[in-house]
């Protein structure tokens, strides 16, 4: 889960209440504002258009629960006598209103919070703590109340929804401090089943939960705000992780050990000694993404130009990371190397991947299948990477989607001649005269060894007549640069 995603669910626990719309694509969440309910449209950015849902008389820092279906926009909240209320947007008015014939006389404890969700009739459901038990009611229907048989303090968060047509309750236990949830489908009672492994380290204030449906499987997620401002995560099989802190500003500050190791790689402040901290408990998280930027920890390295993190990562008695994790959009460290590295440390973090085992040609869809070299030619002109790259084996004839090489990416870029070998380069580089000697060289000391293998005054008198002919088709020039070199 990226950066983005947990701030996210920091604004959704710090709320009263949230809700999404039916196609998923806008998320509402209540705040309670001194004795006010307002609520803010969370864009997956900011917040936008605020609305304020009740005026005044709301009990403070009361949770509320907001049901949102395709007919149904409703919110039920505590007042500050502690009773119960249920107020309904209005769409041809464009504004909230509490309907006194739906009145419901439900006094909640003074500290207790409350839940709602749709069940499989459509009708709402609420639920929250007398204080002598926790209480069900569906608003169709306000005065039957059944009583839930679960061990539930009167102080405990609370949460409702409705999967595979069962109602789930859930809340912490008075009996063993652990995240329970209770279950009620229309054909039988109320069943309690203990989720959590361990006891919340603090209070959970709020709590928000996920279904999941795969194939004939519902597992659930959740998510808690602690009163030390700790979020911490349930996963499906109930072991409890802590991934940070909420701010003062509202801000999640992650304290998951992957998010450290992506920062401080990208930050270039790693030691042996952390690594070795940081994996611990899980050494998996290596290769795993996270960070702000969202990429595993050797790519934050690569995209930063953090030289000596990158060589602690691939060069360590821990664990090594892989040269060939992949980020999303499946993009290697290789490729934030070459496309977002510094200047001054992209070749030698080039060069350092290379020699622990990355694919120089690796590409992917995502990416047009452009490969490294395409990349450093068209994105950075970056003459010692792309040298790196070619004299490391890159292909100048893999084609991307547009069905172009490397070859054909430099035309017209004055990179042509940066693809040469290294050999090829240097003979460029030394140009034709430096050729020219070299050659002569070579034929002087084929002549030597003939003329010392034959021995004879005839054959060396045709020798030097040969070499006196091949020096004089080779020019002037050659008779320059040697009388240059004589002085």
């Amino acid at each position: 889960m990226s950066q983005p995603e947990f701030q996210k669910i920091a604004h959704l626990l710090a709320g009263a209440a949230n809700a999404n719309t039916a196609d998923g694509t806008r998320t509402y969440v209540l705040y309670t504002e001194d004795s006010s309910i307002i609520s803010k449209e969370w864009t997956g950015k900011t917040f936008t258009t605020q609305t304020t849902v009740v005026e005044d008389d709301v009990r403070p820092d009361s949770t509320a629960a907001y049901v949102l279906g395709k007919s149904v926009q409703t919110v039920i909240y505590i007042d500050s006598s502690s009773m119960l209320h249920t107020i309904d947007f209005d769409e041809e008015s464009d504004e909230w209103y509490e309907d006194p014939n739906k009145a419901i006389q439900h006094r909640a404890h003074p500290s207790s919070h409350v839940a709602a969700c749709l069940n499989g009739h459509g009708h709402i459901v609420v639920v929250y703590h007398t204080g002598s038990f926790l209480a069900a009611f569906t608003l169709a229907d306000p005065t039957n109340v059944t009583k839930v048989p679960v061990n539930c303090s009167s102080n405990s968060a609370l949460y409702a929804l409705f999967a595979d047509g069962t109602i789930r309750v859930f809340y912490v236990s008075s009996a063993d401090h652990c995240l329970h949830y209770a279950t009620k489908s229309n054909e039988l009672d109320w069943s309690d089943t203990k989720w959590s492994t361990q006891p919340f380290n603090g209070t959970a204030k709020r709590f928000i939960v996920n279904a999941t449906r795969e194939r004939t499987t519902t597992s659930f997620e959740a998510y808690v705000l602690t009163d030390r401002a700790k979020m911490l995560q349930v996963s499906a099989d109930g072991h409890c992780s802590n991934l940070g802190r909420i701010d003062e500003n509202g801000t999640f500050v992650s304290e998951r050990a992957v998010d450290m190791c992506c920062i401080e790689a990208q930050e270039n402040t790693f030691t042996e000694e952390r690594l070795h901290d940081l994996l611990a408990e899980d050494p998996a998280i290596i290769d795993a993404v996270g960070g702000p930027l969202s990429v595993t920890p050797l790519a934050a390295a690569c995209w930063s130009g953090s030289v000596d993190a990158v060589d602690l990562l691939l060069d360590n008695p821990i664990r090594l990371a892989n040269p060939n994790a992949l980020s999303p959009k499946n993009r290697t460290p290789l490729y934030y190397a070459v496309r977002g590295s510094i200047p001054g440390n992209r070749r030698a973090i080039v060069r350092a991947l290379l020699d622990a085992g990355a694919k120089v040609d690796a590409c992917y869809p995502e990416d047009q299948n452009n490969t490294p070299l395409m990349t450093a030619i068209a994105d950075t002109a970056d003459k010692e990477v792309i040298h790196e790259l070619v004299d490391r084996g890159a292909s100048l004839t893999k084609t991307n989607m547009q069905g172009q090489t490397a070859v054909v990416l430099a035309e017209g870029t004055g990179l042509e001649e940066e693809l040469l070998r290294s050999e090829e380069r240097e003979l460029k580089k030394a140009g034709p005269h430096s050729i020219q000697k070299e050659l002569v060289q070579v034929l002087v000391a084929i002549a030597m060894l003939i003329i010392a293998y034959f021995n004879n005054d005839v054959v060396k008198e045709i020798v030097v007549g040969v070499l006196a002919k091949v020096q004089e088709s080779m020019g002037d020039d050659l008779e320059e640069d040697e009388d240059v070199s004589d002085d």
